[in-house]
């Protein structure tokens, strides 16, 4: 997890700071808990100890893949997968990562692809 960037430096991906992300249902639930996530990683990696202490700070990205914070408001999964602490879990990560790559591989080559080649699976790591 990581990722504490704020406007200005964070012009266009939501939330742009605290106060926007509050303003979200489930906003203020989701802001403690990236600002406890924030506290966590502060004490084990002193790069995070400077944004820790301004109280409107929060990490932004979470789980091994980083997944961001502008994708809780994208569905009731995706708020269950921040809120619940899945991306805490290597399951839980994993699984994001795995459901998005699915999710992926049916936008760009339809449902029935079963392999894919060299070139195919750049493209699917670049979606």
């Amino acid at each position: 997890m990581g990722d504490t960037l704020d406007y200005p430096r964070r012009k266009s991906a939501w939330p742009k700071n605290r106060a926007e992300l509050e303003l979200h249902p489930r906003g203020r639930d989701m802001f403690k808990v990236a600002r406890a996530a924030l506290e966590r990683i502060a004490k084990i990696n002193p790069g995070y100890a400077g944004p820790a202490k301004n109280p409107d700070k929060f990490c932004h990205g979470f789980g091994m893949f980083q997944y961001d914070i502008q994708f809780f408001k994208a569905s009731a999964a995706d708020q269950n997968y921040f809120l619940k602490g899945e991306w805490a879990t290597w399951n839980g990560t994993l699984g994001r990562g795995v459901s998005e790559q699915k999710s992926k591989l049916t936008a760009l080559y339809g449902a029935g692809k079963a392999s894919l080649s060299h070139d195919e699976s750049v493209y699917l790591g670049i979606a």
